[in-house]
């Protein structure tokens, strides 16, 4: 679980990511399930690379992960 949780903390604190969070939920709630993949070029107009990319610089700034 904390991998998801510090995931949803990098795309709530993000200012790539946080913009386009009501689109995010709104997808997901459409689609009836919350799988990221298919939504990460559409939406968060990311790839996987750079949204681990993120998410671990993120971890380490936030939590001090090295």
């Amino acid at each position: 679980y904390w991998q998801a949780m510090t995931l949803l903390d990098t795309i709530v604190s993000s200012k790539r990511y946080a913009p386009k969070m009501k689109e995010l939920f709104a997808e997901m709630s459409r689609a009836g399930k919350t799988y990221l993949a298919p939504l990460l070029g559409p939406v968060l107009r990311t790839t996987w690379d750079q949204l681990e990319s993120d998410w671990r610089e993120h971890c380490r700034n936030t939590y001090g992960a090295k």
